[in-house]
């Protein structure tokens, strides 16, 4: 059966006070799981600059540059390795396990850059800045410990997150109003799609094609009606 614009419309229209209540309670619902149930979570992040020796002339500048780049890729693994996070597990009370810490912090490259960011992320913003303060402070000792002539200096100190990243309430929310919206025009349209009953004389016109000749009366009603009068 072929749906036209006019059908959807009507469906629409026929079922518009489904639709706006399927909008609030999606919206609703995202909105409450955002705000009140799921925990929000905390950032503190810094930055590190990779120090690499310099000559006078641009083009030994330019690859001592892309020598920093790639050793920024070197110190990064030697980071994410389960003995720092073990040793960045041990200052925290009470001590966590190295797999929760690699949960909790993240290093990327800035582009074009010797500097790489850290970014830690917990449910409480003290907590946040703790983890960073101490991943800040044993990196380049154990950078170090790597890799003798290494550097590794701060850029950017861990700072105090004053708003969590997530959940993010009105993005949430937004997404809710839209899961309702498009539930409830899906509802609409299939409900009259799939429901073949017959509610009018257009339906026999434009289904089967034929025109109404007359119309049956319903006796039963002439006799409720009489036996109401009488």
């Amino acid at each position: 059966m072929e749906i036209s614009l006019l059908d959807i419309w009507q469906s629409i229209k026929r079922h518009f006070s489904v639709i706006i209540l399927l909008i609030i309670v999606f919206s609703a619902l995202s909105f409450s799981l955002s705000k009140f149930v799921i925990p929000p979570k905390y950032v503190s992040s810094a930055k590190l600059y990779v120090d690499v020796k310099r000559d006078e002339n641009r083009s030994a500048d330019i690859n001592a540059l892309n020598y920093a780049q790639r050793v920024i890729d070197t110190y990064i693994e030697m980071l994410d390795s389960r003995s720092f996070y073990e040793e960045i597990g041990s200052y925290i009370s009470p001590p966590l396990p190295p797999e929760k810490i690699r949960s909790m912090i993240s290093f990327s490259g800035v582009k074009n850059t010797e500097v790489f960011e850290l970014k830690v992320m917990t449910k409480n913003p003290e907590t946040s800045k703790a983890i960073c303060e101490k991943v800040v402070e044993l990196a380049p000792q154990k950078i170090r410990s790597l890799k003798s002539d290494a550097s590794l200096k701060v850029v950017d100190r861990p700072n105090l997150p004053d708003q969590p990243v997530s959940p993010n309430i009105i993005k949430n929310t937004i997404l809710g109003f839209i899961a309702g919206l498009i539930l409830g025009f899906l509802y609409a349209v299939l409900r009259d799609q799939l429901d073949q009953r017959i509610k009018s004389d257009e339906d026999i016109t434009e289904n089967f094609n034929v025109q109404i000749l007359g119309h049956i009366p319903d006796l039963n009603m002439k006799v409720k009606s009489k036996k109401s009068r009488g």
